[in-house]
């Protein structure tokens, strides 16, 4: 059997974002009971699948760390700060709730942002997990 890794989401309007819009055909994101919004397969896969990758903003610890984290605040930058009100202004969420730091590199990936993230974002944990996450050194694509 398959581990789970989720994510909780709690969708601010009903605007179909590039998140949402680039949910594959085996599954679709719906109202979960207890959870928000979540991914739901319609379609039976095969133990061992990979169903996608966790896309979005690359961090190394030290911006994460800037962002995220209040006893850094002090230590933000220009870019940090314009990197807050960007959110704000989109009516993006900045908590922290969707990073995944990837293993043997300095890089964390932030899907909070559903303008630079993709429908994995919306993987919510579940006492019975049928998924795991699995740190690969490249993309399905080939990628880095």
């Amino acid at each position: 059997s398959m581990v789970a890794l989720a994510f909780i989401l709690l969708c601010s309007s009903g605007v179909q974002s590039p998140a949402v819009q680039s949910c594959p055909s085996f599954a679709r994101i719906a109202d979960v009971p207890g959870k928000g919004r979540g991914v739901v397969a319609t379609e039976d896969l095969k133990q061992h699948t990979v169903v996608g990758d966790y896309v979005g903003e690359h961090l190394t610890e030290k911006e994460k760390d800037r962002r995220y984290l209040a006893s850094y605040q002090h230590e933000r930058t220009k870019e940090d700060i314009a990197w807050l009100e960007s959110r704000e202004e989109r009516g993006q969420t900045a908590t922290g709730d969707y990073l995944f730091g990837v293993t043997g590199v300095d890089v964390f990936i932030d899907a909070e942002d559903e303008e630079r993230s993709n429908w994995t974002r919306f993987l919510n944990h579940d006492s019975d997990p049928n998924l795991r996450v699995k740190s690969l050194p490249s993309a399905i694509d080939g990628n880095p």
